[in-house]
């Protein structure tokens, strides 16, 4: 029930506009074949509540109106060729009110719902105590955008962070001082990158950024103008902590399927940790893969080096 919930919210607008369409479509259809006094609320409700769902509450209000009129309408021709059946016209006016009214209520708890799911979907998305991506939604979304990369030939920027000096606030400090630290981190971090840029806490100080470039040379001056920019912001913030980072650059055709670029750029990171801290590595797919083989047994089949070292 919740994939199919994702999969109609996410779905594009053309084509909820089409299903709600074919919906109201064959409901006036049957409706015309039944029995006059007989009408196909259930029918109705459900092309609404598709729009709702969809679309929003204005697009639900809407289809709801479409579907009252439209089932009038077609009571009212039914009942003309039917001349022994009496018809009133207060009696029409009121049952097409009802029935408007009853579809505009379906629009409320829809979109109510739709409402409470988003926020649900949100919170299971974000970090509680910085606001940005958790990784989980971090590694679904940057899934669909480095597949699209690959597609388009472009080229991206995986970096990990890590803060330097973060458990020393922690001790000296409290843990309330270093939460403080991680929120200003990430909203400094946020405000850094592009919109489009997806930014998540991985776990503890550890943070990743995905950024799409044009270019290994753009990918390259970007890394180091981020780095720069929170460096020069930590250190003014006084606070003695400093970023460790390190940034895999991939042009289209070195992306591969599965989660192996963060492993890469993990690795980045930690050798910047190794020389020394508060500097940036940067690194691409292939020599990094290779010095991973060379210190550790050779992968096999199913393990994401594999994949990734296949497709180069």
């Amino acid at each position: 029930m919740s994939r199919l919930a994702n999969a109609a919210a996410d779905m594009p607008h053309v084509r909820c506009w089409l299903i709600a369409a074919l919906a109201l479509a064959t409901t006036f259809v049957l409706e015309m074949n039944l029995d006059v006094r007989a009408t196909l609320i259930m029918g109705h409700a459900i092309a609404v509540a598709i729009a709702a769902w969809c679309l929003g509450e204005r697009a639900g209000v809407f289809v709801a109106l479409v579907a009252t009129v439209g089932d009038v309408t077609i009571r009212h021709v039914r009942l003309m060729a039917v001349p022994h059946i009496p018809t009133m016209a207060t009696t029409e006016v009121w049952n097409g009110s009802t029935r408007f009214a009853t579809l505009v209520l379906v629009v409320v708890l829809v979109t109510g719902m739709r409402t409470a799911f988003a926020l649900e979907r949100w919170r299971a998305a974000i970090d509680s105590l910085t606001g940005v991506l958790n990784y989980g939604a971090f590694e679904r979304q940057a899934t669909s955008i480095m597949e699209a990369a690959r597609t388009d030939h472009r080229t991206v920027v995986l970096a990990v962070m890590d803060l330097d000096g973060f458990k020393q606030v922690n001790d000296r400090h409290g843990h309330s001082a270093g939460d403080r630290v991680l929120r200003d981190f990430a909203t400094t971090a946020v405000g850094v990158i592009r919109e489009e840029d997806l930014f998540a806490r991985i776990g503890g100080d550890e943070f990743v950024a995905l950024l799409v470039v044009r270019s290994i040379a753009d990918g390259e001056r970007v890394a180091m103008m981020v780095h720069e920019r929170l460096t020069r912001i930590l250190a003014a913030s006084g606070v003695g902590v400093s970023c460790s980072m390190g940034a895999l650059i991939m042009a289209g055709n070195e992306i591969a399927p599965g989660n192996a670029h963060v492993e890469l750029a993990d690795q980045l990171m930690y050798e910047v940790k190794r020389a020394g801290k508060n500097a940036l590595r940067i690194g691409r797919p292939r020599p990094i893969a290779a010095a991973l083989d060379a210190a550790y047994p050779a992968p096999k089949k199913d393990d994401p080096f594999a994949d990734m070292l296949a497709a180069l």
